[in-house]
């Protein structure tokens, strides 16, 4: 079995459905969260920058906040699952 990185729901389909940015697969998912493949690839290296990114606007706007909270808890699941490190892109 694949090793997976259980992550919020709300984040996740801002990413890739809303903005259809790059982004692993679904593995499975349950009513709030998604589980995606945990390997070190240029997706999860994109859903990871563009979580550290959203999550430093916490504060900033109230419309986003419920966002910004995701994608914080986002970028700690894939933080975790890689050692507390960044993933990073082949493309550089």
């Amino acid at each position: 079995m694949t090793e997976t990185i259980r992550i919020p729901k709300m984040f996740y389909d801002d990413h890739a459905r809303n903005r259809a940015l790059p982004a692993p697969p679904i593995v499975r998912e349950t009513a709030r969260h998604y589980f995606i493949g945990a390997d070190d690839t240029d997706e999860l290296a994109e859903l990871a920058g563009d979580a550290d990114y959203y999550s430093m606007t916490l504060g900033l706007c109230r419309e986003y906040h419920g966002l910004a909270y995701s994608a914080r808890a986002t970028l700690k699941a894939i933080m975790q699952a890689m050692g507390g490190k960044m993933p990073t892109s082949e493309e550089v």
